[in-house]
């Protein structure tokens, strides 16, 4: 158990915690939210004992063992990759790295060596051994990178090997800062189900809602110094958010006509003789009251894209694509058609070659074979992944998507700006001085007022939180133009992909259906670890896993369903509002025809998990 008793910690003007108390059991797991700036990560360095407070304390149970993944860990090794995961096992990595030390020097046979080797046997070293392999390769690890030094890794892998480590400590609670900021796809995925799987608790922050909903089974939002507790995951969180909020609203209005009513009985009667007394008892009472706030809501923003021109039915034409950096291929013989309206997710493991392939397709990198066509009518939008290398440093936000828009968009440039959370004199803070969010913010504001028909996006959610996603993937669903992305964020891709684009095994291949259903019927593909064949699952335990799997893609499905019928319904309004075949009419009804489609084949998958 860890409780927090009346914690206060303050920075310069700013209070962070203002009498903070709560308790969290070993067990329980639990996504920490709120805004930017409410101290998130601030609470997880008071748990992990690396922030002092100014009041309060933090007191745990005897013996409570925790573990702590901050944002960015400098990782300094001579070891190999497997060699220093293996260290989270302690005294059993030294023993090892003592006997190999033995080993070189010829010493096999002597008594230590002996010792050596009954201990590691006692102590499980090759369970332990092939634990440690389970988690790397879990973690995007290939078995031939094992032997690689540490130190040749990215920040990105390093932090991986980190995560590996604190794995493998089989600590009672962990702490984990954005855990999933360097992990591709299929290595989210495989974390998220390790953790569900897991009986050790957590406390974790996130911007994927897709792991928060699947991780969490109870939130914490902290808010203006205190801390709220909801039961459930995120999804659950937002709907008691809302409901909470609406009726603290209404008990607001309902405690403001009280004190008016009050106040003019107060008036009334206080200069009379024979009503004084009840007037002063009345002053009283309401010098008495608790004041209930007004609820600061976030507004919910529509981002104003216009219909982009009607570009050819097949907008894009890859045949024979091949591409190799030295050794290393990465596919070939890449073959596919996308057609107008559709918005294709490219899917593959990091390393694969999806931001290649991406590349390939905006002609920033040349193919070694093959040709890429656009068709009829298109005009292409792209962007980036590092927008540090795009944006003009000394431009203002304002100036960086004025300069990028269309004609026709000009004027609505200042209105794409607040949908994307800049309002005021943000517009004219220099690109230079803005944090990474902010930068993927206005990178995208460009691109949607470029109005081109046709967009090419790579990883365009890296490092917006939760509101700002949302504000993205309700635009890109409203977009009636031609989406092509590459993201690792599984919840931004279930909302806007309805076709997936699979690089595997240096092949693509083209699924007519979103991701969620690519995953329903290829469970195998891009997952390096087969549940049914991990070390000490039981024909039980096995049955109990396909159950729950089988219940979380029932969810998954209902909500596709609900996303589905209310795009059908907008797009019917849409058609409605404009004159039979127009280019808004044309526009709507090729992506209604989809949308009747799809809700066809996720009825039949509902049925089927249903039953």
């Amino acid at each position: 158990m860890i409780r927090a008793e009346k914690i206060s910690l303050s920075f310069k003007k700013q209070t962070i915690f203002n009498q903070m108390s709560f308790m969290m059991q070993p067990h329980e797991k639990v996504g920490l939210v709120g805004a930017n700036g409410a101290g998130k990560s601030t609470l997880l360095k008071v748990l992990a004992g690396i922030q002092p407070l100014d009041k309060g304390r933090i007191v745990t149970s005897n013996g409570l063992k925790a573990a702590y993944l901050p944002q960015e860990v400098v990782l300094t090794s001579e070891r190999s990759i497997f060699d220093e995961a293996f260290t989270a096992f302690g005294q059993l990595s030294e023993w090892h790295e003592e006997e190999i030390a033995l080993e070189k020097k010829g010493e096999a046979g002597t008594p230590r060596y002996a010792e050596l080797h009954s201990l590691l046997a006692d102590h499980e070293y090759g369970v332990k051994r092939s634990e440690a392999s389970q988690v790397l390769m879990g973690l995007g690890f290939e078995v031939k990178q094992f032997t690689q030094p540490v130190a040749e890794l990215s920040v990105g892998w390093q932090m991986r090997v980190v995560l590996a480590k604190l794995l493998l400590q089989d600590a009672d609670m962990y702490f984990f800062d954005e855990p999933t900021n360097h992990l591709d796809l299929p290595s989210k995925e495989w974390f998220c189900d390790y953790l569900e799987r897991s009986a050790k608790g957590y406390l974790l922050i996130s911007h994927d809602r897709y792991f928060l909903d699947n991780a969490c089974e109870k939130i914490f939002e902290v808010e203006r110094g205190a801390l709220t507790q909801y039961e459930g995951n995120y999804s659950s969180y937002c709907d008691q958010k809302e409901h909470r909020e609406a009726a603290q609203e209404a008990a607001r209005i309902a405690q403001q006509k009280e004190i008016s009513r009050m106040k003019e009985t107060i008036a009334k009667f206080k200069s009379k003789a024979s009503k004084a007394k009840m007037a002063q008892s009345m002053m009283k009472q309401l010098a008495r009251i608790e004041i209930i706030e007004s609820v600061v809501r976030r507004k919910r923003v529509s981002v104003p894209l216009p219909v982009p021109e009607r570009a050819g039915s097949v907008v894009l034409k890859v045949d024979g694509l091949a591409k190799s950096f030295g050794d290393k291929h990465l596919f070939s013989d890449v073959t596919f058609e996308i057609e107008r309206g559709k918005k294709v997710a490219l899917v593959a493991p990091n390393g694969k070659g999806k931001t290649t392939l991406l590349n390939c397709l905006m002609g920033k990198v040349a193919a070694d074979a093959g040709e890429v066509t656009f068709g009829h009518n298109v005009s292409v939008a792209v962007f980036e992944q590092e927008q540090v290398h795009v944006l003009k440093p000394n431009a203002t936000v304002l100036e960086e998507v004025y300069g990028a828009a269309s004609p026709e968009m000009r004027e609505k440039v200042r209105m794409m700006l607040g949908c994307f959370l800049f309002s005021g004199d943000d517009v004219h803070k220099k690109t230079k001085v803005l944090s990474g969010g902010e930068r993927n913010r206005v990178a995208m504001a460009k691109v949607l007022c470029k109005n081109a028909n046709v967009l090419l996006l790579d990883e365009p959610t890296n490092h917006l939180d939760l509101a700002s996603k949302e504000v993205l993937y309700k635009a890109l669903q409203n977009y009636q133009g031609t989406i092509i992305f590459v993201s690792h964020d599984r919840d931004f891709i279930d909302h806007v992909s309805d076709t997936t684009l699979s690089l595997d095994n240096e092949k693509v291949s083209l699924f007519p259906g979103s991701y969620e259903e690519f995953c329903y019927q290829y469970p195998d593909r891009h997952s390096r670890i087969d549940d049914e064949n991990s070390a000490g699952t039981g024909d039980g335990q096995k049955q109990g896993t396909l159950h729950k799997q089988a219940s979380r893609e029932l969810s998954k499905v209902e909500r596709s369903i609900e996303k589905l019928e209310k795009e059908k319904e907008r797009l019917e309004e849409v058609m409605g509002d404009h004159e039979y075949g127009s280019d808004a009419y044309m526009n709507a009804l090729d992506r209604y025809e989809v949308i009747v489609s799809d809700l066809e084949g996720l009825q039949k998958k509902w049925d089927e998990l249903s039953e």
